[in-house]
């Protein structure tokens, strides 16, 4: 009897390691919009008015996201911003704050100051059921923005 638990035992630790390492995600990629669901193609940003993405599900995220962001403001160098706010209910939106030693700290943006290129900005989503981006332009600019997710399968 004891021989027959054993094995037992063994064969289910072989499949709770090998479903982890089976696991399967998916790279999604689409054009990322505001919150009036105008996409972020050539869009123009005016200084100090802050701009909100849509509202994102991330409840299958895998752990990370990226934006693709290209900031070419004509005539210029524009300035944004790039920060993330998330949500459990779709209606009321927070930073992140991590803590350490009793000390609050909010997350920093993700990126500061995009400026006249583009960027591949990969970040790690914190839990929470929904996000949403904040492009906060500190000159006029023109943002497209593509996001890249990864869907946990």
């Amino acid at each position: 009897m004891k021989k027959i638990i054993s094995i037992m035992l063994i064969m289910l630790l072989i499949s709770g390691i090998t479903s982890i390492a089976s696991a399967r995600y998916l790279a999604v990629s689409r054009d990322l919009a505001d919150a009036d669901d105008v996409v972020f193609s050539d869009y123009a940003l005016t200084s100090g008015v802050a701009v909100y993405s849509e509202t994102l599900d991330v409840r299958d995220n895998g752990g990370f996201m990226a934006l693709l962001v290209t900031e070419n403001h004509s005539g210029g160098t524009g300035d944004v911003d790039i920060s993330i706010e998330y949500s459990t209910d779709k209606v009321n939106f927070y930073p992140a704050y991590t803590s350490s030693s009793g000390a609050l700290t909010v997350d920093p943006n993700i990126v500061t100051g995009l400026q006249n290129v583009t960027r591949w900005i990969v970040h790690t989503i914190r839990m929470g059921k929904y996000v949403r981006y904040k492009f906060d332009p500190n000159a006029d600019s023109q943002i497209t923005v593509e996001q890249i997710y990864l869907r946990d399968m």
